[in-house]
């Protein structure tokens, strides 16, 4: 797979050499430092990097919070962490996913289309599905049949949450047949595996909105090969492509955002009464390779950003040049069972699972260097999740016990990912699922707030909704 932080430069040169500007030079109708307009393909990468900073950035780090999965600890991301939050929290964020994502994307199809370039147009559909799809799920309804159309609808209307996850699945359909119809010999991109993207996307959003049978059938045809991940690769030159977690956590805000207290610490170093550990169960590499407990910034555990040339283990997940997952595999393979458990198919549940969990004992996304901290994830049998057995969970049904080992493992699978928040709101009411205890009050906030940026400046803004209003998808 393409990856997206290739040259953070380059990218950021064509993202604003597509903003409109006065010449700055009197007289001349075009100033060389200051292009006007761009290829659609020079300008893709730009809408790219957009889409990874939108996931891996502020977004990330507040569904996070949200989820269990870290902790806020000093000056605003306390008061974030314990769910206060402005609409003006969100205006960094929102500009991303329109100006940086919907506006470049929606110029490159364009420009692609009118040429017949269709797989770069149908590469920016899939990429403008990637943000959009995170937005409307932290969002609701959002505006988007008429965004990135300022010309006509300065004040763009709000779609209903359900239409726009309709329109994404139709625009990810258009990708599909946009890339298979060019083929990778007419395009740069590797068309097969941008196919396979699209199909867990499809995925994905069918499992925002509950609908099983469609998500299982569409990651059939989704992302089957570690090769195939959607990722955004980072490297180890400061202030040009280091992973932006790492970046916030060590070079620009250390110590603002800890995990002591996490849920998630808690399910993996034995802390909680659903701790993973069992016979066939070691979570020790995971939990290192996710946390540390060096506690360079904390009382105790922390996301493990700590490079090696700074005295830290290195090459955690939060590391400075650990790639970020934006589509994977190994989601694909947690629909599938999530969706056949959904779907009441004990067996085909169960087997999805165990290849899961044979991916991870073979060593799954953790780096090499914390597998002998503990790894192991033995195939289940069926009567595991019996009375009695290893993973059963009392007062719950052999199926509801293995829905409940698929929900915690698609919860740790998305450590640090927008999708986690995502399951937590679509499975808050459910018997089943994760339940981390609210920081404070009695529930988890169910929405991100519009940005202040977006009420200033679109009359059709709803009326202000509070985190605690879950979106309509989730109503």
């Amino acid at each position: 797979m393409k990856k997206i932080f290739r040259n953070i430069f380059i990218a950021a040169a064509f993202l604003a050499a597509t903003s409109s500007c006065e010449s700055l030079v009197s007289g001349e109708e075009f100033d060389p430092n200051q292009p006007a307009d761009a290829p659609a393909n020079l300008i893709l990468p730009a809408a790219e990097l957009a889409n990874a900073m939108f996931h891996e950035s502020d977004v990330a780090r507040l569904a996070g919070m949200w989820s269990g999965y870290f902790t806020g600890a000093d000056r605003q991301y306390v008061g974030l962490n314990n769910y206060v939050a402005s609409a003006a929290d969100f205006d960094a964020t929102w500009g991303i996913a329109y100006q940086g994502v919907m506006q470049q994307t929606s110029l490159v199809i364009a420009k692609a289309e009118g040429i017949n370039d269709r797989a770069t147009a149908g590469v920016a559909k899939i990429v403008q599905a990637n943000t959009m799809g995170s937005v409307t799920s932290l969002w609701g309804d959002v505006p988007f049949s008429q965004a990135a159309q300022s010309d006509v609808y300065p004040n763009p209307e709000y779609d209903a949450q359900a239409d726009v996850y309709a329109a994404l699945q139709a625009l990810l359909d258009e990708a599909i047949a946009d890339i298979e119809a060019q083929g990778a010999a007419a395009s740069i991109y590797n068309t097969g595996n941008w196919v396979e993207v699209a199909y867990t996307l499809k995925a994905r959003y069918f499992m925002h909105v509950g609908d099983y049978a469609s998500a299982y059938a569409a990651a059939q045809k989704g992302i089957s090969d570690v090769a195939n991940n959607l990722m955004v690769d980072h490297g180890d030159n400061i202030n040009v492509n280091t992973n932006v977690f790492w970046t916030f956590l060590e070079w620009e805000r250390a110590g603002y955002m800890t995990a002591d207290n996490a849920y998630a610490v808690s399910l993996l170093n034995g802390a909680d009464a659903m701790y993973r550990g069992n016979a066939k169960t070691d979570e020790g590499a995971r939990l290192n390779y996710l946390y540390s407990d060096e506690q360079w910034y904390s009382d105790e555990w922390e996301p493990n950003s700590h490079p090696s040339f700074w005295g830290g283990k290195g090459n955690g997940f939060f590391d400075i040049a650990t790639s970020f997952p934006l589509v994977t595999m190994h989601e694909n393979v947690l629909i599938l069972a999530e969706a056949a458990s959904r779907n009441n198919d004990f067996t085909a549940a169960l087997g999805h699972l165990n290849d899961y969990r044979a991916y991870m004992n073979a060593g799954g996304y953790i780096h090499a260097d914390y597998h002998a901290e503990g790894l192991m994830y033995e195939a289940y049998d069926a009567a595991d999740f019996q009375a009695g057995g290893m993973a059963a969970v009392a007062g719950f049904t052999a199926e509801e016990s293995l829905l409940q080992e698929i929900m915690e493992e698609r919860y740790l699978a998305f450590v640090g990912q927008v999708e986690g928040f995502n399951d937590l709101r679509r499975t808050a009411d459910d018997k089943v699922g994760v339940k981390p205890t609210p920081v404070t009050g009695a529930e988890l906030p169910k929405r991100f707030i519009y940005s202040q940026d977006e009420v200033n400046s679109n009359e059709n803004t709803p009326e202000p909704l509070g985190v605690f209003e879950a979106t309509p998808v989730n109503q």
